[in-house]
């Protein structure tokens, strides 16, 4: 107790960049999950399809992946201060522009240009958070990250039925507010420490890197494991909110209801099922947690009754729980030696690929064919992941066996 609230301390008094970094992270969590998740149902009631709600929600996704490349480059160039605050500064204009839209193709317009922006700010604002942390408060700044994200992902369901559904247009205007705020605040108070490189990086040396690690064919296979099942998460986030509307009274009601306990039960159980995936080996943890997803997903497909839908997402938060922390081992344990940082770049890069495919796919299905056999897509596409990873399970490490094998070791010496 003593140790979190010397973290507070170090924080909110003594660290006015620390102060606005964390302080931005937990309102622009509040922003997002108080819009976007819900977005697709406010799009529907608008008589937009959910094919074209699929394709309006992928053109964010896509235009983020779009700024993330280029950010890549331009934060070696010009610091990642300055492109960080250029990316909110047009993020926060996108949010506002939102209030103006009124049709599908204004919708998808100023969607692309959000999350544009939105990518060119997060490569800096993460380059901000290492240079603003030291090697012994980094891991606890991190974590508390982490838990403001999933404070601000349960209280957006309540803000988003209570603002966001009654005054659309008021909160896309309070959402861009925030982000101009966080972009002038953080112009002012956190330092620039940028130097410049000898060489510069261009976008094209960026994509090479890219080409590098997929000629790693056994972590390619361990990241398209990963994607497949990515896919399906997403749906949280994308269509299954515009299925809910389909079947369910009250709809925007019981989605947020699921965020809300999705949210709470990963705060309550992370870090038990974190440890224990550590005991039972990252590759079977997450194996069984992609299982758990087909199996949840097989659930949401056969039922329309409300108490059914949330033990299946009850269902599914545990398979995400289980392959959340196994996933990112797994990465980290099959990057090579010097290259980590183009590794893991490319393990992000899964989830700007996963998010877009998720909308495209799911919106397209739900629209011709109907929520069940979404559902069921969803369903095949983890177990598909889940069949790249056995078959690769030889030829990927997996640092808990040795861990295991230590411990047991130490076990029978004693």
């Amino acid at each position: 107790m003593k140790k979190l609230f010397s973290i507070f301390t170090l924080v909110f008094k003594k660290e006015k960049a620390l102060t606005v970094l964390l302080l931005g992270q937990f309102f622009l969590q509040i922003g997002y999950f108080s819009l976007i998740p819900f977005l697709s149902i406010y799009l529907t009631k608008l008589d937009i399809s959910e094919a074209m709600v699929g394709i309006i929600l992928a053109s964010r996704s896509l235009s983020y992946l779009v700024g993330l490349i280029l950010s890549g480059s331009l934060v070696k160039q010009f610091s990642p201060k300055k492109i960080m605050v250029f990316g909110m500064l047009g993020t926060g204009i996108g949010y506002s522009l939102l209030s103006l839209a009124y049709n599908e193709y204004s919708f998808f317009i100023v969607l692309f240009i959000l999350g544009l922006f939105n990518g060119l700010a997060y490569p800096g604002e993460s380059i901000l958070l290492v240079e603003n942390t030291t090697q012994e408060n980094r891991a606890e700044i991190f974590g508390l990250i982490r838990t403001l994200i999933n404070l601000a992902a349960a209280v957006a369901p309540l803000i988003s039925i209570n603002f966001f559904q009654k005054w659309p247009y008021i909160t896309f205007l309070v959402a861009g507010c925030i982000y101009i705020f966080y972009a002038v605040s953080s112009y002012c108070w956190i330092p620039d420490q940028f130097e410049k490189p000898e060489q510069n990086t261009t976008i094209l040396t960026e994509l090479r890197s890219y080409y590098d690690v997929i000629k790693d064919r056994s972590f390619f296979l361990l990241i398209l494991g990963l994607t497949l099942p990515t896919i399906s998460y997403f749906c949280l986030e994308t269509t299954l909110p515009m299925h809910l509307n389909k079947i369910v009274n009250n709809s925007t009601y019981w989605f947020g209801f699921i965020l809300t306990m999705n949210t709470v039960m990963i705060i309550a159980f992370q870090v038990i099922i974190s440890r224990l995936c550590k005991t039972i080996g990252f590759i079977k943890s997450t194996l069984f947690g992609q299982l758990i997803y087909a199996t949840s997903f097989i659930i949401l497909g056969l039922t329309k009754e409300i108490e059914a839908i949330v033990l299946a997402i009850a269902l599914f938060t545990i398979g995400e729980m289980l392959i959340s922390p196994s996933s990112n081992m797994l990465i980290v344990d099959n990057s090579r030696k010097g290259e980590m940082a183009k590794y893991l770049a490319f393990g992000k890069l899964r989830l700007f690929i996963a998010l877009p495919l998720s909308s495209l796919i799911g919106g397209y299905i739900l629209d011709l064919f109907g929520g069940a056999l979404m559902m069921y897509t969803y369903a095949v596409l983890a177990l598909l992941g889940s069949v790249i990873i056995y078959v690769v399970r030889s030829q990927i490490r997996d640092s808990s066996l040795n861990n295991n094998i230590s411990n047991h070791s130490k076990t029978l010496n004693s």
